[in-house]
């Protein structure tokens, strides 16, 4: 309950308020040993402190939410936690943790047959392999996003296609303009 009005407060746009109520349902959760509770918790938090403008204090909440989920086994939201963190790390430009935390987040979505959940983390692949010029991977992993986006019928396919416009733009070198415009991508959430 808590933890929904904290995530209706963060939908409103209201940080301080979801912020306030999340603290509150994150220290119950503790106390109550509900790990459900603590690792919605956690999820919230993180995106209430990334709205902020906190990525430390985010990363912080997602690195814990990934350890609750991992241990009672939850891989749906184990690969959100590792998306998220690909997310993070990539908008501060650490190409190699991104890459790895997308890829573990795609590989158990694809395990647990949740294929059409992997097309926004494989676009953001892409992304990352442009910012490190493998130009020949983020064509690949953008193949598959398409696909799975069009399958869908995805509104946002557009993203999709914002880093491929971007591809074609990069070519065989992508100046240091497209790589900022590919790290922006990361802030579109």
């Amino acid at each position: 309950g808590m933890v929904d009005a904290a995530a209706f407060r963060y939908d409103q746009g209201d940080n301080d308020g979801a912020r306030k109520v999340v603290q509150e349902a994150i220290e119950l959760a503790r106390a109550t040993n509900d790990s459900p509770a603590l690792g919605y918790g956690l999820h919230i938090s993180g995106l209430v402190e990334m709205a902020g403008g906190n990525p430390v204090a985010a990363e912080a909440c997602f690195e814990e939410g990934l350890g609750v989920w991992q241990e009672i086994k939850d891989p749906s939201n184990e690969a959100e936690m590792l998306y998220n963190l690909g997310l993070l790390a990539g908008s501060r430009g650490d190409a190699a943790a991104a890459h790895d935390m997308l890829a573990r987040s795609i590989d158990i979505r694809r395990r647990a047959g949740r294929e059409d959940e992997t097309h926004i983390a494989l676009t953001f692949i892409a992304a990352v392999a442009v910012m490190t010029s493998d130009l020949a991977e983020a064509r690949t992993a953008m193949r598959e996003s398409l696909q799975i986006g069009r399958q869908l019928g995805d509104r946002r396919l557009a993203w999709s296609l914002d880093v491929c416009a971007c591809l074609a733009i990069a070519g065989g070198d992508p100046a240091p303009n497209v790589r900022a415009a590919q790290t922006g991508i990361f802030r579109k959430e």
